[in-house]
């Protein structure tokens, strides 16, 4: 029922528009891509997009938050040199922060993200099982990729962060 209202209404838009505006409904947009039938929040050419953005952007700002917290941490690696901890103990250290950060700001995010999600399941045609599951795939999706990045940038943070010497942090304070 709701989606012959559905149809009707994207049919009485296209004729008002005319015909120098595209109008679709959703569920229109993403019949065009089986691989997509079931997601209901974007057309299925621009989900990779804006999921590439997004976790780029929130790398960068996992990356960010990193280096800060390290550098806010020069004395405690310091302190680490001086009671014998090598280079290999303080990339193990910052790759730990940057696990937890990372895996912290995830599972957060994609708690809220699914619940804003939940909200697209009263509008659309899935149940929710499939809801689930397609909550379960972006998620395991989304924790891999994140988790990579965040570690691949962090590597880098902890490789810096590994060559300090302890008199040139304590030189400083």
């Amino acid at each position: 029922d709701r989606m012959s209202q559905l149809r009707e209404t994207t049919r009485l838009v296209r004729e008002a528009l005319g015909s120098d505006y595209g109008v679709y409904a959703v569920p229109e947009a993403l019949s065009y891509t089986a691989k997509a039938r079931n997601h209901v929040v974007m057309p299925p050419d621009l989900h990779s997009v804006f999921t590439s953005l997004i976790i780029g952007f929130a790398s960068v700002v996992v990356a960010g938050n990193i280096y800060i917290t390290v550098v806010q941490q020069k004395r405690k690696i310091g302190l680490l040199r001086v009671v014998g901890a090598t280079s290999r103990d303080i990339i193990q250290y910052v790759l730990t922060l940057v696990a937890y950060v990372s895996a912290i700001g995830t599972v957060s995010g994609a708690v809220l993200g699914n619940l804003l999600y939940l909200v697209t399941l009263l509008g659309s045609d899935l149940s929710i099982g499939e809801w689930f599951a397609q909550a379960l795939s972006d998620f395991a999706k989304i924790t891999c990729i994140s988790l990579g990045i965040s570690l691949a940038i962090g590597f880098g943070i902890a490789s810096w962060a590994s060559r300090l010497s302890c008199s040139e942090v304590l030189s400083r304070e």
